[in-house]
């Protein structure tokens, strides 16, 4: 079982400032938009809930946790063939 870190928090950008910095630039850009943490990574929807993200090559990263709203749920689904479990609580 893997280690995931909660979204948008020091310790995840730090993972994903190693694993992805353009991914994690982009988040913090749209956190900053926002005003607030608690809102989907892509596009700063408040609706957003935590979900591991499960990509293709199955290759699961401290940072694979993702807060997404439905919609950039169902994109990163589409164009990327990632799923997502929801993580504890988030049900």
């Amino acid at each position: 079982m893997s280690f995931l870190l909660t979204p948008h928090t020091p310790e995840w950008f730090a993972a994903l400032d190693s694993f992805d910095p353009e991914q994690a630039s982009v988040v913090r850009q749209v956190l900053k938009r926002a005003g607030r943490t608690d809102v989907c990574g892509l596009c700063g929807d408040p609706s957003a809930k935590d979900y591991q993200a499960i990509p293709r090559d199955l290759t699961i990263h401290p940072a694979s946790a993702m807060r997404l709203c439905d919609s950039c749920r169902e994109l990163r689904y589409t164009v990327l063939k990632e799923t997502h479990a929801p993580l504890k609580g988030d049900a």
